[in-house]
C-alpha cells in the first residue's frame, strides 16, 4: 500500500547575534500546519514554532515510527536546511557527551532519545516468561559521513578507515575529494534482498544503549565540520547514522529451545539457528550538510570547494526528490526541514520550504522484513535433497561413459594385438622388408636431390643440411631385426612429406621462371616500342 511521504518544518529561533543586530523575521506561521515566506505558502504534517522543544519534536516525529520500526520495517529521518538551520541541533550527532545512567537532557535530540527508546523496548520484549525468553535481540549501529562526495566511516577500527578520517582536511591540504590523494574504499552495493548496503564500512553490535551513545559520541566528534561566515561549527559533510534491530521470536519450551545466559542470547549465529522467525529493521538518521549561497558564506579556497561538494549533492536531492514522486520506495520516511526566519535567509528559507513542499509527492510502500527461518530452513533442505540426487544422477551417467569408452578401448587393443601378429609372419614380414627398402631407397633418392635444390637456391644452411644428411644416411642405412608396424608407418609418411616438399619447390621454380619469362617479353616489347620512336 502506498504511503505519502511525512514531511516536517521545524522553525528555529533568532540567534544572539540575530537578535543583537534586531534582524527581522521573513517566516509567518499560520497553523500547527501551515507556513509561509514572502508570497509563498506551504502546508505540511506539522510545523514547530521556534519554542518547540527537542521532546515534543520526538514525541512528534519519532515515536509513530517506533511501532513499525519493532514490526521490520526500515524507517528513515532526514533533515534538510541551509547552514545554521538547526538540523544538527534536531538530530542530535553534534552530542559529544552523554551518561546512558542519567535522564535524557532536555537539549538533546532526536538520535540520543531514540537509542534510549530502543534498548528500553528491546529489554521489555525480551522479558522471562516461565523462565525462557520469549524474543532475542541484537542492535548493531552504523555512522558514516559524505565529505566531498567521498563516504567516510566514522567507527571503522582498522587501519584503513583511521587514514581515510586523517586525510580529511578542515581546511585544505589534501582530503578526500577535491584535490584529495586519497579515496574512500566503501561502496554502495545492492543486497539479494533489494536494500542498498555500504560495502566496507564497519558495523559494531551494541549490547546496551551506553555501546550505542558511545558510538554516537565518537563518530560526532570525528565529524568534519569548519567555521563560514554563517555558522561557527557548521557541519561540512552528510551524516548517516543507521541502527540494525534483529529479533529473533523463538520456539516454544516442548519444542527443545532451551534459554541460555544473555550472552549466549545475543549471538546472532545461534538465534538464527534456533529461532522461528528473523524480523530485521533499520533506522537510519540523515542530517545532511547545509546549503548555502557563497556569498554569505564567505568561503574561500578548500571551504568553497566543500560547499561546491555540497550543494552538488542537495541539488542531487532536489533531482531524487523529484524521481521518488513517480518511483517511490520500500521504507517509512519522515522529512524534517528545518529553517532560519532571519530575514537574511530569505532565499535559503524559500528554497527549503520549496524542496521539502515536492518531497510531499513522494509515496512509499514499506515493506515488512519478516523472515521465517523454519520455512527457509525446510526449503534449503529440499534443494539440498534435489541438488544431491541431480549430482548421484549425473554420476550414474557419468560411470556409464566411462564403462563404454573402456570397453572401446578394449577392443581397440585387442585389433592392434591382432595386426601385428599378422605383420609378424613369416610371408608378410618378408614382403614388409622389401617394401620397405624399396622406400627406403626412394626416400634416400628423394632426399638427396632436394638437398641438391636447396644448396642451388641457397636455402640450406649448414645446420638444415646436416640434419638433411642425417636422414638421407638413416634412410639408406641397412634394416636388420624385426619390422614394427610404426616403423613402416613413419617411413611412408616421411616419404609423402619429401614428396610434398620438392613437388611445392618445383612449382615455385617453374612459378619464378614464368615471370621471369613474361618480364624479358615485357622488356623486349618497350624496346621495339622505343625503336619505333
Amino acid at each position: 500500500m502506498l504511503r505519502p511521504l511525512d514531511v516536517f518544518v521545524r522553525v528555529r529561533p533568532l540567534s544572539f547575534v540575530e537578535h543583537r543586530e534586531r534582524a527581522n523575521e521573513c517566516v509567518q506561521i499560520y497553523s500547527d500546519k501551515q507556513v509561509g515566506v514572502g508570497d509563498s505558502h506551504f502546508t505540511f504534517d506539522r510545523v514547530f514554532p521556534p519554542q518547540s522543544s527537542q521532546e515534543e519534536v520526538f514525541g512528534v516525529v519519532i515515536r509513530p515510527l517506533l511501532e513499525q520500526y519493532f514490526q521490520g520495517y526500515n524507517v528513515t529521518c532526514l533533515a534538510y536546511g541551509q547552514t545554521g538551520g538547526g538540523k544538527t541541533y534536531t538530530m542530535g550527532t553534534g552530542v559529544t557527551e552523554m551518561d546512558g545512567g542519567k535522564d535524557i537532557n532536555i537539549s538533546f535530540g532526536i538520535l540520543p532519545r531514540l537509542v534510549r527508546h530502543i534498548f528500553d523496548t528491546v529489554k521489555d520484549f525480551e522479558v522471562k516468561k516461565e523462565g525462557r525468553r520469549q524474543r532475542k535481540s541484537t542492535v548493531t549501529v552504523q555512522f558514516v559521513e559524505i565529505y566531498n562526495e567521498e563516504i567516510i566511516d566514522l567507527l571503522g577500527t582498522d587501519e584503513r578507515a583511521r587514514t581515510a578520517r586523517r586525510n580529511v582536511s578542515h581546511f585544505g591540504g589534501g582530503g578526500f575529494g577535491v584535490g584529495g590523494n586519497k579515496r574512500s574504499e566503501i561502496q554502495i552495493r545492492d543486497g539479494p534482498d533489494g536494500e542498498a548496503y555500504l560495502v566496507g564500512a564497519e558495523e559494531v553490535e551494541c549490547l546496551n544503549e551506553n555501546d550505542a551513545l558511545r558510538a554516537l559520541q565518537q563518530g560526532a566528534q570525528l565529524r568534519t565540520v569548519g567555521a563560514t561566515g554563517m555558522n561557527a561549527f557548521s557541519s561540512r559533510s552528510h551524516a548517516i547514522f543507521t541502527i540494525t534491530l534483529r529479533q529473533m521470536e523463538l520456539e516454544d519450551k516442548q519444542k527443545g529451545i532451551v534459554d541460555k545466559d544473555i550472552k549466549d542470547d545475543l549471538n546472532r549465529t545461534n538465534n538464527i539457528n534456533r529461532g522461528k522467525k528473523l524480523i530485521t529493521s533499520k533506522f537510519n538518521l540523515v542530517d545532511l550538510a547545509g546549503s548555502e549561497r557563497q556569498k554569505r558564506t564567505g568561503n574561500v579556497g578548500q571551504q568553497l570547494k566543500e560547499s561546491i561538494a555540497i550543494n552538488s549533492g542537495l541539488l542531487s536531492l532536489g533531482k531524487v526528490i523529484n524521481a521518488l514522486s513517480a518511483e517511490g520506495g520500500n521504507s517509512l520516511t519522515h522529512l524534517i526541514a528545518c529553517i532560519s526566519p532571519a530575514e537574511s535567509s530569505f532565499e535559503e528559507t524559500r528554497s527549503t520550504l520549496g524542496y521539502a513542499s515536492r518531497a510531499k509527492l513522494i509515496k512509499n510502500a514499506p515493506i515488512q522484513n519478516i523472515r521465517d527461518q523454519q520455512k527457509e530452513q525446510a526449503n534449503q533442505k529440499l534443494s539440498e535433497k534435489e541438488q544431491l540426487k541431480k549430482i548421484q544422477n549425473e554420476n550414474v551417467e557419468q560411470q556409464e561413459e566411462v564403462i563404454d569408452l573402456l570397453e572401446q578401448k578394449r577392443l581397440l587393443i585387442s585389433e592392434l594385438d591382432d595386426l601385428q601378429e599378422d605383420w609378424l609372419t613369416t610371408k608378410e614380414k618378408s614382403a614388409a622388408v622389401a617394401w620397405l627398402i624399396m622406400q627406403s631407397t626412394n626416400l634416400a633418392e628423394l632426399l638427396t636431390e632436394l638437398t641438391k635444390i636447396m644448396k642451388s637456391e641457397g636455402i640450406f644452411n649448414t645446420k638444415l643440411d646436416i640434419t638433411m644428411q642425417d636422414r638421407v644416411q638413416l634412410a639408406i642405412k641397412p634394416i636388420t631385426g624385426n619390422i614394427d608396424l610404426q616403423e613402416l608407418i613413419d617411413y611412408e609418411e616421411q616419404c609423402k612429406l619429401i614428396r610434398k616438399m620438392k613437388q611445392e619447390m618445383d612449382e615455385q621454380q617453374k612459378k619464378e621462371e614464368q615471370e621471369m619469362q613474361e618480364e624479358q617479353m615485357n622488356e623486349d616489347k618497350r624496346k621495339n616500342e622505343d625503336g619505333k620512336k
